[in-house]
């Protein structure tokens, strides 16, 4: 009995090992849209470039609970017998969480838009209203099921 429990233990360790390292989470990578920083004075350019790590912290600290939160909504909701209370009670918390870091985020792109000089906050309003389908677009999360034209064009992505 004891050489089973040692045998197992040691097997588990080491399928958590190469688990571990098969599924180890990559480094958040985000960047700059190239076609705003073009237009940009070198001042603009590197407060958008000293917002993206700050950016990309939030989405590294954040995510991983809005992910939890979703899920635990999708187990209650799709579960043999369907559990409505339980999914509402994780939809709440899910909106808490997206706005919080949805706050955080806008709170960094305004205060790097406060340090750009006029001309790059004026460029980046213009690029913002030029842009206003594909932000609407994206401002609003759809689910997995959902694709449009609309978006697949604003990427520059041919239908």
């Amino acid at each position: 009995m004891n050489k089973v429990a040692v045998l197992t233990g040691i097997i588990c360790f080491l399928s958590g090992i190469g688990g571990g390292i098969l599924f180890a989470s990559k480094p958040l990578n985000i960047d700059a849209n190239n076609r705003i920083l073009t237009k940009m004075t070198s001042q603009g350019r590197a407060e958008i470039q000293k917002a993206l790590p700050e950016i990309a912290r939030v989405l590294k600290e954040d995510t991983p609970a809005i992910y939890a939160e979703e899920t635990m909504l999708l187990q209650a909701i799709t579960a043999q017998a369907p559990d409505r209370n339980a999914a509402e009670f994780h939809l709440f918390g899910l909106e808490d969480k997206r706005k919080a870091a949805q706050t955080k985020i806008d709170k960094i792109l305004l205060d790097a838009i406060e340090r750009m000089p006029l001309m790059d906050r004026q460029t980046y309003m213009k690029f913002h209203l030029r842009n206003r389908f594909y932000l609407k677009m994206h401002s609003i999360v759809l689910p997995l099921i959902v694709t449009t034209e609309a978006n697949d064009k604003a990427v520059g992505n041919p239908s």
